[in-house]
C-alpha cells in the first residue's frame, strides 16, 4: 500500500500551512488557552469555507488522507480548533452509523461554523 500524498494533497500541505501560519500564531495559541470558547469563530469559518471540515465526510470531495494532511498541519501549528471533534469523532461516527443524513440532511451543514461537535463522554461513576 502507497502512502506517499499526491500532488493535490502536497498543494492542500502548502495551503493549510500558510493558512495557520498567517491566522494561529503562538500569541494567539496562548490567548486562546485562556479563552472559554477555545478557538476562534472566524477562524472556524475560514476553514469551513476552505472545505476542510466537510473534506472527508460523504460527497465532501475528500479522503481521510486528505483530513490526514489537514490534522499533521494542525498540529504543527499546535492550532486550537473543534475540527478534530467535529469531523473525526462526531461527524465521521455520525456518517459510518448511517446517521448523518438524518442529523444533518445536507453535508454542506456541518460546514456551516454554528455546527462545532463532539460526542459525548462521561466519566466513570465513583
Amino acid at each position: 500500500m502507497d502512502f506517499t500524498f499526491s500532488a493535490d494533497q502536497e498543494e492542500l500541505r502548502k495551503v493549510a500551512r500558510s493558512f495557520l501560519e498567517a491566522r494561529c500564531p503562538t500569541e494567539v495559541v496562548r490567548r486562546l488557552e485562556r479563552d472559554s470558547r477555545g478557538y476562534l469563530p472566524e477562524m472556524w469559518s475560514e476553514m469551513a469555507e476552505m472545505g476542510w471540515v466537510g473534506l472527508a465526510l460523504p460527497d465532501g470531495g475528500g479522503t481521510i488522507l486528505d483530513l490526514a494532511v489537514i490534522f499533521e498541519e494542525l498540529g504543527r501549528a499546535v492550532s486550537p480548533t473543534p475540527l478534530f471533534s467535529t469531523v473525526a469523532l462526531a461527524g465521521l461516527t455520525l456518517a459510518d452509523a448511517g446517521h448523518l443524513p438524518r442529523a444533518l440532511p445536507k453535508v454542506e451543514r456541518l460546514s456551516v461554523p454554528h455546527w462545532p461537535m463532539s460526542l459525548p463522554t462521561r466519566s466513570p461513576p465513583r
